[in-house]
């Protein structure tokens, strides 16, 4: 991880990820990574999220999920997305996924919105080899939901050389990504913990099935680089954080054709 960086002021922090198949053209690609606001009215560290992408040069923006905490904050929502959309316009466009906790209202609301919001979905982006997909957000990790999803990646995409992303609320993804040739995975989900010991010491994730030493951090399967984040708003239940500061990440992709290669999941760095 980039040490943090005067120019890049919390709760943003610099990551960069090695990618041994990134095509040479996206060395050096920059995307925001949003996640987990758990919205249920105006906070102070609203404002100094905005303040912070205001004006950051980034070519893509993505968004995994957890927008509203329950039914009924949708309209509080939408006007914090409204406020992060007007401060940073990426050069690439913008593309997201939903979380669990995101109602049928929420989503019409945000229909209007200026992000390819992906359901079981891909968007190939125009002018650069890039392709990202977006698996619907359940616990079940229905198979159903992945093969839709790459189903629904054109073919003629995958005759050159591309970066493929996969957007996944839930970490778990990882595994079946990399059986599935990804070369990379945003999610969040997990708030880091959210509650943490002393030492960065997770106790909860979550996530059935995901090691607590995985909660957060950069993931390693196969080839495959997996991007977890803390996101940065909390669950009703518990309503604060603890030793867990919250996380927007800014992420550099690097091209490293001898990037590592793990024959099972590794957490490769822990935030």
């Amino acid at each position: 991880m980039c040490p943090s960086s005067p120019e890049i002021p919390r709760p943003l922090e610099p990551v960069e990820v090695a990618l041994a198949g990134l095509p040479a053209s996206l060395d050096g690609l920059t995307v925001l990574h949003l996640t987990d606001f758990h919205t249920r009215r105006a906070r102070r560290w609203h404002d100094r999220l905005v303040e912070a992408v205001s004006g950051l040069s980034v070519d893509l923006v993505v968004w995994t999920g957890d927008y509203i905490d329950s039914s009924g904050d949708e309209r509080a929502a939408y006007r914090l997305m409204n406020r992060l959309i007007e401060a940073n316009r990426p050069r690439l466009g913008a593309v997201g996924v939903y979380g669990n906790h995101d109602s049928v209202e929420m989503r019409r609301l945000f229909a209007d919105l200026p992000i390819r919001w992906l359901t079981n979905d891909a968007w190939v982006c125009a002018g650069e080899p890039i392709t990202v997909l977006g698996v619907n957000c359940t616990h079940s990790r229905s198979n159903e939901d992945m093969v839709r999803t790459l189903r629904a990646e054109p073919r003629d995409a995958l005759e050159q050389p591309r970066l493929r992303m996969l957007l996944a609320h839930l970490p778990a993804w990882l595994p079946t990504a990399a059986d599935a040739g990804i070369d990379l995975v945003f999610s969040g989900h997990t708030h880091g913990g959210q509650i943490r010991l002393p030492g960065r010491r997770c106790v909860y994730n979550g996530t059935d099935g995901w090691p607590l030493h995985m909660t957060t951090g950069l993931i390693r399967r196969g080839h495959t680089m997996g991007v977890v984040s803390r996101g940065l708003g909390e669950a009703r239940r518990e309503g604060l954080r603890l030793f867990c500061p919250r996380q927007a990440l800014v992420v550099t992709l690097k091209r490293d054709a001898d990037a590592a290669f793990a024959e099972r999941t590794v957490c490769v760095e822990r935030w």
